[in-house]
């Protein structure tokens, strides 16, 4: 894996600009690591702005050492660190919703906090992968969902990009130990508490073991194709004609002759 060609396909895309503010979700794990290591080393060419957000969750013991690790790492490549403790436990409870659910809303939360900062636009860049996409694809689909939900995870989501969304886990590792970057081991990782969790340490690994061993290769590359149909339906019909009351969604009968046109499509868009 040539981390020049990675860097020159993120540039490629337009996933990070010349001069461009960037907030940067760095966990500690391995993914957040590449991706931070990835920013530092586009720095100075493109003239990046970076600040970094570690997020203590307070649901391990050892979670302090993950945001020392971060912090340190910042410190001695001169990038802006910022660290929230948040108790996501008591937060889930007063939202009503599970702590997957809360702990994603705390992040993006804390990045749109900090990216005020810049007091410009700015871009939040996390670090999904390949397998990222194929357990968010499987979940959105076990749940129940329709194109929009298959689309799954995209490189770009309004101010929102995935630069190595493009590398498996396993190049992530590779790219990690070849280039001696620091990171920490999330053991709850490993745990099968979470839905996610089950996903990634159990559904996956079956399919690549039992069925397939591309799985994730070829869940990711069908997400990319209907996210292309979503688009395509998006650039076709006239949304502004559509309206949704407390009765329901109101679509103009020359509309529902197009066969694009579908109500659960529809129904994810307004959602």
């Amino acid at each position: 894996m040539n981390i020049e060609k990675i860097l020159n396909n993120i540039i490629e895309k337009n996933l990070i600009e010349k001069s461009d503010a960037l907030v940067v979700g760095v966990s500690g794990g391995k993914d957040s690591m590449l991706l931070l290591y990835l920013l530092i080393s586009l720095r100075k060419s493109l003239d990046l702005h970076l600040k970094v957000v570690h997020i203590n969750h307070q649901l391990r013991e050892d979670a302090d050492l993950d945001e020392e690790l971060v912090k340190d790492y910042c410190k001695i490549n001169k990038v802006e660190f910022y660290s929230y403790k948040l108790n996501i436990e008591k937060l889930a409870t007063e939202r009503g919703i599970g702590i997957e659910e809360a702990g994603r809303e705390a992040r993006y939360e804390a990045f749109r906090q900090t990216g005020r900062e810049f007091n410009s636009p700015y871009k939040i860049a996390v670090a999904h992968n390949k397998n990222d996409v194929a357990e968010t694809f499987i979940y959105n689909l076990c749940r129940g969902t329709g194109l929009q939900g298959l689309s799954s995870i995209r490189e770009k989501s309004n101010n929102i990009v995935r630069p190595i969304l493009d590398l498996s886990k396993d190049e992530v590792y590779a790219l990690v130990e070849k280039y001696n970057i620091p990171f920490r081991e999330d053991e709850t990782n490993k745990e099968n508490h979470y839905t996610r969790n089950k996903i990634r340490n159990k559904i996956i690994p079956y399919m690549e073991e039992e069925i397939n061993s591309a799985s994730v290769e070829h869940i990711e590359f069908a997400s990319r194709i209907i996210a292309k149909c979503v688009d395509y339906i998006k650039s076709t019909i006239d949304f502004n004609a559509i309206t949704k009351t407390k009765d329901g969604i109101f679509i103009p009968s020359y509309l529902l002759d197009n066969p694009l046109v579908g109500i659960i499509f529809l129904q994810e868009i307004f959602d």
